[in-house]
């Protein structure tokens, strides 16, 4: 199965198919709760719509330049940072049932716990929303995140994608690193 991309023409978009796939997006990151307020379904269409409203309000925080993908920046810039927001400041009430941060980000769990030395006791799932949290307005680590975690990107490809030399990489690297750092020591300290 091919997956919905919108690269070009960012005026005529298939609204419904874009709907769809972030809604179901959001479905699997609310997860499954008895004690909702409202359904998944109910909630996975608020977090959507409030994604594509987010965009609308302001399309210049869409940079095609860096990440042509529109979906891809609306379920990692918008999306994900909703629903984790509702979650950390009890809009909607649910659990964090995420499985497996593969089936939710592309992202392999072992190759985050080995890029960043991290033990394996620590909730991965947590400390990457509290990255996004973190890095959610920093216009430098962001997409250099999004690059080499959801993306798979390599060093040479981010650099030409943001248009950085590889010692800028590097640099923004360290500093991504003492954030996920500091990020990491707190969420060992809380257990």
């Amino acid at each position: 199965m091919e997956q919905f991309k919108i690269t070009s023409d960012y005026e005529n978009i298939e609204w419904e198919k874009l709907i769809k796939v972030l809604m179901a997006y959001a479905y699997v990151l609310i997860g499954d709760n008895a004690e909702m307020e409202k359904s998944r379904v109910e909630l996975a269409y608020d977090y959507s719509m409030e994604a594509i409203t987010k965009y609308l309000n302001d399309k210049a925080q869409f940079d095609p330049s860096r990440n042509p993908d529109l979906v891809n920046f609306l379920k990692y810039y918008y999306l994900r940072q909703i629903i984790s927001n509702s979650k950390l400041h009890g809009k909607y009430k649910y659990e964090n049932a995420y499985e497996n941060i593969q089936d939710i980000s592309g992202v392999s769990k072992e190759a985050f716990l080995k890029e960043f030395n991290l033990d394996e006791q620590i909730d991965v799932n947590t400390i990457v929303l509290q990255i996004e949290d973190e890095l959610a307005k920093d216009e430098e680590l962001l997409p250099l995140f999004n690059g080499r975690y959801y993306n798979d990107s390599k060093r040479s490809e981010i650099c030409g994608d943001l248009d950085i030399s590889l010692k800028e990489y590097d640099n923004r690297m360290k500093r991504l690193r003492r954030i996920v750092k500091n990020i990491t020591q707190t969420a060992i300290n809380h257990e």
